[in-house]
């Protein structure tokens, strides 16, 4: 089981969209595959094997209408996600909204990585 898991995030890093150069962003909801695997809804902000200062913000919708929205901490960290494991209730009715910050230490000042949105699993 674990090891599907960690199968499962080793695709997503690989096939996900680049959101800059160096970070990437991507949002998935209904993301319950086969194999017991549990994504659910969920927002990531990683670049593999470096760290950045990140936050992340999901907002996860059902039928049109918002049911929980959560922001991470900053982390200095290679992967910020903020998953909701389990948003069972219909599950092919969820849509997913992330917001991806960064933080400029030259600046002192936080910036939009990117938007994602998706109302699939999008594997």
């Amino acid at each position: 089981m674990k090891n599907l898991k960690l199968i499962a995030i080793a695709a997503i890093l690989l096939t996900s969209s680049m959101a800059s150069a160096e970070v990437s962003i991507i949002s998935r909801a209904n993301c319950f595959p086969p194999g017991g695997i549990d994504l659910g809804n969920e927002s990531i902000s990683w670049e593999v094997g470096k760290a950045h200062w990140l936050r992340v913000q999901s907002k996860h919708s059902m039928g049109g209408r918002e049911r929980h929205t959560r922001t991470t901490g900053w982390e200095y960290t290679w992967n910020n996600n903020y998953t909701a494991h389990k948003d069972t209730i219909s599950q092919r009715l969820w849509s997913v909204k992330g917001t991806h910050w960064g933080w400029d230490s030259k600046e002192g000042t936080e910036f939009v990585i990117g938007y994602t949105s998706t109302d699939n699993c999008n594997f």
